[in-house]
């Protein structure tokens, strides 16, 4: 079975604050657009994972998909399989390929083995993944805050052109290298809100 896990955009990012745990709280709105990996599983005799295209790390062990998989072994004793992750979306650009990768590998092996888990159930294995893994279980416009793995449903949100926004690892190298060991809302970036946290973020408006 085969899926094609999609990057995002952030349309706007604020960092609010460091957190103990070392993750940054921010406010954005992630919006799913449609640049892709290709990701294929298949039941097996023995587990593998390979990939094609752009380079990832070469430890397959610490690959996304590849733990996804054995999150999931650990609670359903799932049989081998066999994985192909064809590469096209940069890792580390704040774009989610990795993210995606891992919560399009959370759907699929539910799908493939019929493990019957609701979208709240994947998303709470999504987030022991990663900070944005769990947005791409829906997959859905979403006003997101915490680490980037709680959100607001987003309702009657205008089409918007699938144009690639700022790339969000500047944003966090800045804010490290203006106030180390604080957060701060100073980053100049055309893409980023830079002023004190809303009260409340409206909706896009459609002109």
């Amino acid at each position: 079975m085969i899926a094609f896990p999609n990057a995002k955009i952030n349309l706007g990012l604020q960092i609010l604050k460091k957190r103990p745990d070392g993750y940054h709280d921010i406010a954005s709105l992630f919006w799913p657009i449609g640049w892709q990996d290709a990701l294929e599983i298949l039941p097996a005799a023995h587990f593998s994972f390979s990939s094609s295209g752009l380079a990832i790390p070469p430890d397959g062990k610490d690959n996304l998909c590849v733990r996804a998989y054995e999150l999931l072994r650990a609670d359903f004793d799932l049989p081998p399989v066999q994985m192909h992750l064809h590469k096209v979306l940069p890792t580390g650009a704040g774009l989610g390929g990795g993210s995606s990768d891992a919560a399009f590998a959370l759907k699929l092996l539910n799908v493939i083995f019929s493990l019957e888990l609701s979208p709240e159930a994947l998303e709470n294995y999504a987030r022991r993944l990663g900070s944005d893994c769990a947005f791409f279980i829906q997959n859905q416009p979403r006003l997101v805050q915490g680490k980037g793995d709680e959100w607001v449903e987003m309702q009657d949100l205008p089409s918007l052109p699938p144009l690639l926004g700022w790339f969000s690892t500047s944003a966090h190298q800045q804010c490290r290298s203006l106030c180390p060991g604080e957060a701060t809302n100073s980053i100049p970036n055309p893409g980023s809100h830079t002023g004190p946290p809303p009260a409340k973020m409206a909706p896009i408006s459609a002109q």
